[in-house]
């Protein structure tokens, strides 16, 4: 099922005219994949999805290509994808139970209290949708910023456990924002480790 996933997916992503890295970078990157390697390693912003690897090869020093390569691997093993899709649930559902019980409570006092208004407010107008649409996003919010830093770090660890950590480190260096905030660019998320505190991770795990 996983690789059917991982077919459709490369289909879709040639229809819409992603490139393929050359063959002679495949060659490269499939003698570091295991057996449980990519379906199919394309051009762009590095990621990881459905299967599929993306490696910026052109920002890339020979070694960095292979260390971004390993790192994105790392995703692949930890199964970020779907570990992603069930925080994304869990954080849904801890925002449909936060938003079920603060209803309840003010449906609750709006009746004892005798505020006809409130009442009216909760049964009758859009408040009770966007209360569910906050309550959720906080839900999500929170759970990302518990648990997405670890799957960098993990993916890291893929990386320097293969030999690479100096040259992730460069990598890493290479992605720093020119306005020296030390995140990196590729990221642009609000959950991701900074770049100082996943250097420090690698420095202190060498490889074995």
């Amino acid at each position: 099922m996983t690789g059917l996933v991982s077919r459709l997916f490369a289909k879709l992503l040639e229809f819409y005219g992603c490139q393929r890295i050359d063959k002679q970078q495949k060659r490269k990157f499939n003698n570091l994949s295991d057996s449980e390697g990519p379906y199919e390693i394309w051009k762009g912003s590095s990621r990881y999805i459905l299967g599929n690897i993306f490696v910026n090869s052109e920002r890339f020093e020979a070694g960095e290509k292979e260390a971004v390569f390993l790192h994105e691997m790392g995703h692949m093993r930890d199964k970020s994808g779907l570990k992603l899709s069930l925080m994304v649930l869990a954080g849904v559902g801890v925002g449909f139970a936060v938003y079920m019980i603060t209803y309840f409570l003010l449906l609750l006092s709006g009746y004892a209290w005798g505020f006809e208004r409130m009442v009216y407010v909760l049964e009758h107008t859009y408040f009770v949708r966007g209360l569910f649409i906050i309550c959720a996003l906080v839900g999500v919010d929170l759970i990302f910023r518990r648990f997405y830093p670890g799957f960098e770090y993990r993916a890291d660890e893929y990386a320097v456990e293969n030999g690479y950590s100096d040259e992730l480190i460069s990598a890493l260096n290479t992605e720093v924002d020119t306005r020296g905030n030390r995140i990196l660019v590729w990221i642009g998320g609000r959950y991701y480790p900074t770049l100082d505190s996943r250097i420090d991770r690698i420095k202190k795990d060498p490889p074995l």
